[in-house]
């Protein structure tokens, strides 16, 4: 259980932290360069649903562990329990939309569900890092350095899927496409 929670992990933090701005960047470039991006739209769509299983069987493997179990249960149904749930559930039900079709062809749902994947972490570098620098009057450096490290990850994992999706020439489905 402690491998699949250290690869969940690694997952989350060189590839879902910065999704968003990954998308961004994609799209980006491909009205930019107007280039087809189809491609580094379906890897992106496998690596979220990816990481949603990951996330799905790490939770089921938590029932079937009494210590991890406890600790659940104290995460679900204690005076925070709002907030894990706002955590949980974009992480492990909502990704699971991309496996209807219309859906996981667009790009803009892939956005916004990058966005909510992200919540937790973005209500904590908007509240919890405010609030330092209100309190103390000053940024800390390993947050505002933390946002850059974010935002080139981003960009850098963004340019990877898309030279990776223009390598392979296949003729994937019109992302764009009005389905009617």
């Amino acid at each position: 259980m402690e491998a699949l929670y250290l690869l969940t992990s690694f997952i989350n933090g060189i590839f879902i932290k910065s999704l968003f701005i990954s998308i961004i960047s994609i799209i980006l470039v491909g009205k930019v360069l107007k280039a087809d991006t189809r491609n580094a739209f379906i890897i992106t769509k496998a690596i979220i649903l990816i990481y949603a299983a990951l996330n799905i069987i790490y939770y089921i493997a938590v029932y079937f562990s009494p210590a991890a179990m406890d600790s659940f249960v104290g995460r679900a149904t204690g005076t925070y329990s709002f907030a894990f749930y706002l955590t949980l559930v974009p992480n492990t039900i909502l990704p699971l939309l991309l496996l209807f079709k219309r859906l996981g062809r667009n790009k803009y749902v892939l956005l916004i569900l990058s966005f909510l994947m992200n919540i937790g972490w973005i209500f904590e570098l908007l509240i919890i890092y405010s609030t330092d620098m209100h309190r103390d009057n000053t940024a800390t450096r390993l947050s505002f350095n933390y946002s850059w490290f974010i935002l080139l990850n981003g960009i850098f994992i963004g340019s990877v899927i898309y030279a990776i999706g223009r390598a392979f020439k296949n003729k994937a489905p019109n992302i764009d496409a009005q389905i009617s």
